[in-house]
């Protein structure tokens, strides 16, 4: 019967020599009165092990009940699997950072700005009973149009003259069902840009271009030539609106204000905004509406941030 259970013991000694691990041994040796196995662990094996049965109960202790996903091994099924599993989520949940108090705060702010630069766009229309005559007449007429807006504009800075659309299209007469319709003409179309730097010459080039011959001001348009120092103090702005609401929340809470963790925003490019449109040029221009003040710009704002909040000294 000893014998028996001597041959059991070394046999299950056996297979644990085959596990055999980087944290302990399992050692058989014969005795005087049979066989028997002893465990040995070395000193790291000896720790880790302690640290796995002790760090559940520690947490347990501290906070009242077992932390979520701890792993608890009864000593029965300790294996080398498991130890490394349960090892393996120890240092993965020792490596995630502690939360932090945060706000969040968004400033908005509106810059405006005086317009340095107009583009007016004048219009020569001609019409004539064949593409030729209405081609010719608007010939004639553009470069009378385009010499004295030139002459208006002698000495002015910034003056740029340049050709901005043409169009030669044929005038139908009604539709018929009995026969195509018939063209009754044509008419051309040119359009002049003229962009000036000094605002305050845009009435007297308005002026200038009706008596040498224009018969329309398709649009009429003000911007700022360089934005970026509007943008930038828009910008400044909407970040101390920000900071300043963010640094009152966190007096209110009882805490200090930290460093921003996070930016998002920016500033608005102001586009040319128009003083009026081809549908109404033609009256206005009739009203003679000179001088014309130049309507001011808005550059506009928004940013978000994202403040760390620090205990209070």
């Amino acid at each position: 019967m000893e014998s028996g259970t001597g041959r059991s013991r070394t046999s299950g000694c056996a297979r644990a020599v085959r596990r055999r691990s980087a944290i302990g041994d399992c050692v058989a040796r014969r005795c005087g009165n049979g066989s028997q196995t002893s465990l040995r662990f070395g000193a790291v094996g000896f720790y880790l092990l302690t640290l796995l049965f002790a760090l559940p109960a520690t947490v347990s202790a501290l906070q009242g009940g077992a932390p979520d996903g701890a792993i608890i091994i009864p000593p029965d099924r300790v294996d080398d699997r498991s130890i490394r599993r349960a090892w393996a989520d120890l240092l993965i949940e020792a490596q995630e950072p502690p939360e932090e108090s945060v706000v969040v705060v968004t400033g908005q702010a509106q810059v405006e700005a005086e317009p340095d630069r107009a583009r007016i766009y004048f219009a020569v229309e001609t019409e004539g009973s064949t593409a030729r005559e209405a081609g010719e007449t608007n010939a004639a007429m553009i470069t009378a149009v385009t010499a004295g807006v030139r002459a208006a504009a002698e000495s002015t800075p910034g003056i740029r003259i340049e050709t901005a659309s043409y169009a030669l299209e044929p005038r139908y007469g009604p539709a018929r069902q009995d026969r195509p319709r018939e063209i009754l003409g044509y008419t051309a179309r040119n359009t002049l840009q003229v962009r000036v730097d000094d605002v305050e010459r845009v009435g007297a080039l308005i002026d200038a271009a009706l008596a040498s011959g224009a018969n329309r001001v398709s649009s009429l348009q003000f911007e700022i030539r360089d934005p970026e120092p509007f943008r930038a103090e828009a910008l400044r702005e909407a970040i101390r609106v920000a900071r300043t609401e963010a640094g009152i929340m966190a007096e209110s809470l009882g805490m200090a204000l930290g460093p921003p963790l996070e930016v998002e925003g920016g500033a608005d490019v102001p586009f040319p905004r128009p003083f009026f449109q081809a549908d109404r040029a033609f009256a206005m221009v009739e009203a003679a509406p000179t001088p014309i003040e130049a309507t001011l710009q808005t550059v506009s704002a928004r940013v978000t941030i994202r403040f760390r909040l620090d205990p209070a000294q």
